[in-house]
């Protein structure tokens, strides 16, 4: 299981207004993008990378670095709302526990927490 402190989304900030998602694509060509949004308004780009050892190595590699006659700063997402909802029924699956929260809208990541002791 990934640690829950393993952040794989960063932004990218401080872009040229005609900067394009492919342009983001080639500039971290190296990692596995899984999402990639480019705000031409704000210069922003949202990506979602592989893992957090691709996040914090893109960051070390481009933050603060000139693109396009720019510098640009790259760093972590701010973190995403977590929702910890406890005492389901103990006979509860992971995929149970999808179909119920998914009309309230998009689930990125879930975990069941299970007891050591009684292993579920």
């Amino acid at each position: 299981a990934l640690p829950i402190y393993n952040r794989r989304k960063v932004l990218v900030r401080e872009l040229p207004p005609d900067t394009g998602s492919q342009e983001i694509h080639d500039l971290l060509s190296e990692y596995e993008l899984k999402y990639c949004f480019v705000d031409k308004y704000k210069g922003t780009a949202f990506v979602t990378l592989l893992n957090g050892e691709q996040a914090e190595s893109a960051i070390s590699k481009f933050h603060l670095t000139e693109f396009r006659g720019k510098e640009i700063t790259v760093q972590l997402q701010p973190t995403d709302a977590l929702l910890c909802i406890a005492n389901l029924p103990r006979a509860y699956t992971q995929q149970q526990f999808e179909e119920l929260v998914r009309p309230f809208g998009n689930l990125e990541r879930c975990f069941l927490v299970y007891s050591e002791e009684i292993g579920r």
